[in-house]
């Protein structure tokens, strides 16, 4: 059985900050042994920078929300609206971002995972 897990973080989140999120993430997909296959990289709403965001081997996904506080959908909905919909594979705004769907767990972060 494989998951795949996404995780998004705000870049102003002061309860748990990017850098830790980044680096927790960094660190679990070296413990896994997983590659980047999309680098780190920028995602857009519309024409605005909205954010940033990484893959490793299609399993591991991470995204940061431009703007976004520790509770971003409160601070940032409409792109999180739009990181949420493209892990749900609703829309494909952010690219590689697809059909993730199946359980969500919500938090300071919402972690997807979808048995495959």
């Amino acid at each position: 059985m494989v998951y795949i897990k996404n995780s998004y973080s705000g870049d102003q989140d002061s309860v748990v900050p990017l850098l830790g999120s980044r680096t927790l993430v960094n660190g679990l997909a070296k413990k896994l042994g997983l590659n980047t296959t999309v680098p780190y990289r920028v995602w857009f709403e519309g024409k605005q920078v909205a954010g940033w965001t990484q893959v490793y081997v299609d399993i591991l996904y991470f995204a940061t929300i431009r703007g976004a506080s520790h509770e971003a959908p409160f601070s940032q909905p409409e792109r999180s609206l739009v990181l949420f919909n493209a892990f749900f594979g609703w829309k494909t705004t952010i690219g590689e971002f697809s059909q993730l769907s199946n359980s969500v767990q919500a938090s300071s972060e919402i972690v997807l995972n979808k048995k495959i």
